[in-house]
This record gives C-alpha cells, sequence and structure tokens, in this order.
C-alpha cells in the first residue's frame, strides 16, 4: 500500500511539473521590440523624419497630431498578439496603441498616432521616450 502511495505522488508530481511548463513556455513572451521615440511640440510646422531604427513623429502645433505605421512580421508556426507601451514624457502625447493578433507566417500594421491635446498644459520642447512591443503566444 505504500508504494501505491509513492508512485501516485510521483506520479503526480511530474503531471504537475509538465503542466507548469506548459504552461510557462505558453505565456511567456517571445519577443520583445523596443524602439526610441520623438516628437516635437512647436509653434510652426517644420515637416518630419523618417527613420527604420526609430518612432519619429516629427514637429507638430499644439492641438496637432501625427501618425506613423509599425510593420509586424510573425515568422513563428503560431499566432503571437502584439502589444504596446509607452515609457517616458511622450506618453502624454501617444494615443492608445491597439492590441493585435498577427497568425503564423503573416504581418499586420500596427497603428501609431501622438496628439497635442489643448487640455493638458503642455508646454513646447522635445517630448521622447520608448515604444515597447510584446509578441506572446495566443
Amino acid at each position: 500500500m505504500r508504494n501505491l502511495v509513492i508512485v501516485l505522488l510521483v506520479i503526480s508530481s511530474l503531471i504537475f511539473l509538465i503542466s507548469l511548463f506548459s504552461y510557462f513556455s505558453f505565456v511567456s513572451d517571445v519577443k520583445r521590440i523596443t524602439y526610441p521615440a520623438f516628437v516635437v511640440l512647436s509653434e510652426n510646422v517644420n515637416g518630419f523624419d523618417l527613420n527604420g531604427t526609430a518612432l519619429t513623429f516629427g514637429s507638430i502645433v499644439l492641438s496637432g497630431s501625427s501618425r506613423r505605421q509599425v510593420l509586424v512580421r510573425n515568422p513563428y508556426p503560431y499566432s503571437v498578439i502584439v502589444t504596446g507601451e509607452v515609457f517616458g514624457d511622450i506618453g502624454k502625447l501617444f494615443l492608445e496603441i491597439p492590441i493585435t493578433v498577427v497568425s503564423a507566417f503573416n504581418e499586420s500594421s500596427i497603428p501609431l498616432a501622438v496628439w497635442a491635446s489643448p487640455d493638458k498644459n503642455l508646454s513646447l520642447g522635445n517630448y521622447s521616450g520608448t515604444v515597447v512591443f510584446t509578441l506572446r503566444r495566443v
């Protein structure tokens, strides 16, 4: 009887560890991508900058806005969910980043926008920070 209890305890422990490993391998981040982000709030609109390594929104006026698209490619054999977080003082200007699902071996565009709301009492100057995209298994 005692041997049966030990065998059942070992089997249940193995099942628990396998379940725990499976849970964390599916829930953990697949990839994190960080981009620096910049925008200038000014009295004049001086144009914008195209840059492949940073999210540059150029120069906007108070109550003005600027938009960019980020292309996300999914090279994995499973779907991923992409979430975005904004850090730094540019977060005062960022509109919400939509949560996007990208199917296996596919790509999707994520729209990004900044808006200098007159209600926020923003001062003229440079606003910078980082935007972090996290890819997780669906």
